[in-house]
């Protein structure tokens, strides 16, 4: 729960919005589905389909497959 205005900051393995996985990236995705969690998702399309009043006011790349990113309240 934030505040009006509040934020948060998420640390994961996110596609940057718009951008589609390379070949290398999809070729490994099957496998990474059944161990891990996914690396082809993207948190502009996870707010939207939950309806989460959040935005993304910072997307940055960090190590490996890894992004910074932080979300404010939208509402």
């Amino acid at each position: 729960m934030l505040r009006p205005g509040g934020r948060i900051a998420v640390f994961d393995k996110f596609l940057p919005d718009g951008d589609r996985p390379g070949p290398l990236r999809r070729a490994g995705l099957a496998l990474l589905d059944l161990v891990f969690t996914s690396t082809n998702r993207r948190m502009g399309e996870i707010l939207e389909r939950s309806g989460a009043p959040l935005e993304v006011v910072c997307d940055e790349p960090s190590v490996g497959r890894y992004r910074h990113l932080i979300l404010r309240q939208s509402r």
